[in-house]
């Protein structure tokens, strides 16, 4: 059920990807930037092969020479997200590299999503493991909380883990 609904929703996105690309102007129209990222994630989330072998080939830049120009601000979520999904160590440590040393709050939101959606159970593994570490401030574990409850790998582990860590987390945040 969930191969032929992403089958669909493919169908239905590609020919938009194709039509408006993945560059942004300064020119576009705000309906124009919202289609065609919409467009765009669609594609990545749903496994359109040239979309994300346009994704890894900006976030290849990216790991290779430090250089997020490729990296349009309206895409980063879904860039980072899909490269950490369906690459490996090397993008998860390029991501847990941007979280630690955000150059926004924005690129620090995008991190922890990022960080969230692997499918490599070692990946999700670490990041259950940040949280509990020390370097997750306060302020960011709902967002690694909820992000980790979105993916379908790790919707159930999360659970486990939450419950596991209750009385941790109930002494971390009384009285906040």
């Amino acid at each position: 059920m969930r191969d032929a609904f992403n089958s669909f929703r493919r169908e239905l996105f590609k020919p938009v990807v194709n039509r408006l690309g993945f560059e942004y102007a300064d020119s576009d129209d705000v309906d124009t930037v919202e289609l065609r990222t919409l467009a765009i994630a669609t594609a990545a989330v749903t496994g359109d092969e040239a979309t994300l072998a346009e994704y890894k080939r900006r976030f290849a830049l990216f790991v290779e020479k430090d250089d997020d120009s490729q990296i349009p601000g309206d895409l980063k979520d879904s860039i980072y997200g899909q490269s950490v999904r369906f690459g490996g160590a090397t993008e998860y440590e390029k991501v847990l590299d941007v979280y630690r040393n955000p150059k926004t709050p924005a690129h620090r939101t995008s991190a922890i999503m990022a960080l969230c959606t692997p499918e490599d159970e070692a990946l999700l593994d670490r990041t259950f493991g940040l949280l509990l570490s020390g370097e997750v401030k306060n302020q960011d574990m709902g967002s690694f909380i909820a992000s980790l409850g979105r993916n379908r790998v790790s919707k159930r582990k999360t659970w486990e883990w939450f419950k596991a860590n209750y009385d941790e987390l109930m002494v971390r945040f009384k009285g906040k």
